[in-house]
């Protein structure tokens, strides 16, 4: 029996090498044990299905006549199995280690590639609107961020300013609400803040100057309030009076009936005249962080719209992520399909809600949303536009840069006054589409679900499968720039065409978004890095690039789950960091490059 044999046999009986060796093996195989680790050849090949070689050793045991004790085999057929084990294991961990080193020299060739060179779109595509162009060029001449992304939060900008009141209708079956949700994200340090109020200062501006005579009307109202209300209770009081007196004649049931009426009589007249005095809140067009009863009542004050722009994700953070109910208001907002909140204090209709916003966060809050997994099965996430700023990009040649911010101001101003209202009754408009408008857009669907879903992470695909609806929204966004009364109109197949470009850009975002190597890769990939940056110690660094780590070991020094982690090191992989060897286990070895400290220090 070989000693391959041995192991799988004992191995099977609870390591009882007793049970599977008999006194005749015992007897004839005294004079063999395994072979010294001097005497061990060098091993190519799995040793799985290998017998070992079994050299002499005449010095263990010298011949005897006398019985053998069957307690003393026993010992030794054990030791000899654990032995085996023993020689098995450490001819396997050479041979690992043996490649994971070829893998290393394999890997001394490459250059380390920064990963902070990540390639994402960034240009803005040749568009014949102009005017935006210039100032997404402007802000991002002021703020350092990339023009392409600021073009985007111009457009949710402009979506904010139409208030939800607009519904672009394809076909019979097939309309889009122009609202957008954009998230936007860069580094700690950049000026995200700078950007926020360039974008929120006209709607600010409209606020003030609704509410310049809030206060003294408010008072005022108040004051009507007061009186009404002690005016209504005095003339209920003497209905009341009279009816009894009149009534006191009157048999049992026409006494009940004559009241009754009087009394349906003064709370009408008391209904009536406290609609007359009933005080209007102030004028609030933006919302930063609330709770959802606060933001389903100021939905219901405020014609069922509240726009979002914030550089800290407030919104995201504080409730997208915390609970269900607040994800299913998200969701309506961006669908503008009825939402009924009710608590144990009130229940709120809302028919159309909207809640059009811009959110410019860290990579940390982006990474939580998009590894949310109710967030992405509930289509949350896809109803998000993501872009990640890289720095600022120069204008190309051409683009006046003198007055883009007027011009932002300026149009996000006469929106406001054409479609804002307090209103949740008002009137909505159905804008439509030039025939080849529509042609553009089924086309564009069809591109998307034959040419680009196939390449992109499965996780994308939702988002992707909206990408020709935003695209629509996005139209009537720039249509709306376009037009003084826009809602009189038609999306023409220019616009629709300039959308369908600007769609395009963010696909290498979406898909860095939703990639395993992409976005929550990247922030864990910085974690790793920053982790064995720390070790300083030159022998320690010699000694990690000899002897490389496992995936074990980083996942305790960063705090980080397998997945991720895993995830991280294949990214790392593709940037020459280092070389990740499978071993089809849990725990992944890690061959540094040996030039690895020079580059994270």
């Amino acid at each position: 029996m070989s000693f391959d044999s041995l192991v799988v046999q004992a191995d099977k009986n609870g390591g009882s090498a007793s049970m599977v060796v008999g006194f005749n093996f015992l007897s004839q195989s005294r004079k063999h044990c395994l072979p010294s680790k001097q005497s061990s050849p060098p091993v190519s090949q799995p040793q799985s299905n290998t017998t070992f070689s079994q050299p002499q050793l005449g010095m263990i045991h010298s011949q005897r006549a006398a019985p053998m004790n069957p307690l003393h085999e026993l010992e030794w057929a054990n030791r000899c199995f654990n032995e085996a084990k023993e020689y098995k294991k450490n001819a396997e961990e050479s041979e690992r280690k043996k490649r994971i080193s070829q893998k290393q020299w394999s890997l001394s060739g490459a250059q380390i590639i920064p990963i902070q060179n990540i390639q994402l779109d960034s240009f803005i595509p040749y568009i014949k609107s102009h005017c935006i162009a210039n100032t997404a060029y402007y802000l991002s001449g002021l703020t350092g961020l990339n023009a392409l992304g600021i073009m985007y939060a111009i457009l949710a900008s402009v979506s904010i300013a139409t208030w939800g009141r607009i519904n672009i209708k394809l076909t019979d079956t097939w309309s889009e609400p122009a609202v957008d949700m954009i998230i936007q994200v860069s580094s700690a340090g950049t000026k995200k803040s700078s950007l926020t109020k360039h974008l929120r200062a006209p709607f600010n501006l409209f606020c003030s100057e609704a509410n310049e005579m809030f206060e003294e009307l408010s008072k005022n109202a108040k004051e009507k309030k007061r009186l009404a209300s002690k005016a209504t209770g005095s003339r209920s009081r003497k209905i009341i009076e009279a009816a009894l007196k009149e009534c006191a004649t009157m048999e049992q049931k026409d006494e009940l009936d004559f009241l009754q009426r009087a009394i349906d009589e003064a709370a009408q007249f008391n209904c009536n005249l406290a609609q007359s005095v009933e005080i209007t809140p102030p004028v609030q067009i933006l919302v930063d962080k609330c709770t959802s009863f606060q933001l389903a009542a100021a939905l219901s004050e405020q014609g069922e719209c509240q726009g979002c722009i914030t550089a800290e994700g407030n919104m995201i953070a504080s409730r997208m992520l915390c609970s269900p109910e607040d994800a299913y208001l998200f969701l309506r907002g961006h669908t503008q399909e009825p939402y009924v909140y009710e608590n144990a204090r009130k229940k709120i209709n809302l028919a159309h809600p909207a809640l059009p916003m811009i959110n410019l966060v860290q990579p940390v809050v982006a990474s939580k949303l998009y590894a949310n997994e109710f967030l992405n099965e509930n289509g949350v996430t896809a109803r998000f536009v993501p872009y990640f700023h890289q720095g600022s990009i120069l204008a190309p040649y051409g683009f006046n840069m003198g007055d883009g911010l007027a011009a932002y101001n300026s149009k996000i101003k006469s929106l406001l006054h054409l479609y804002h209202t307090q209103d949740k009754n008002a009137p909505r408009y159905e804008v439509g589409v030039t025939p080849d408008a529509l042609e553009l857009v089924k086309n564009f669907e069809k591109h998307i679900r034959y040419n680009e879903i196939p390449i992109m992470p499965e996780a994308a695909a939702p988002c992707m499968l909206k990408a020709h609806g935003q695209a629509v929204r996005f139209a009537w966004d720039i249509h709306a720039w376009n037009t003084d009364q826009p809602h009189l109109h038609p999306i023409n197949a220019e616009e629709i065409q300039t959308a369908i470009t600007l769609v395009r850009a963010s696909f290498s975002h979406i898909k860095y978004a939703y990639s395993p190597l992409g976005l929550a890769a990247y922030s864990v990939a910085r974690k790793i890095l920053e982790s064995l940056g720390n070790v300083t110690d030159f022998w320690e660094q010699n000694k990690l690039i000899a002897d490389g780590i496992d995936s074990t070991t980083l996942q305790q020094r960063i705090g980080c789950k397998s997945k991720e982690v895993n995830n991280a090191l294949r990214l790392l992989e593709t940037y020459n960091y280092l070389a990740v060897y499978d071993d089809a286990t849990n725990n992944l070895k890690v061959a540094l490059h040996p030039n690895f400290y020079d580059c994270v220090n």
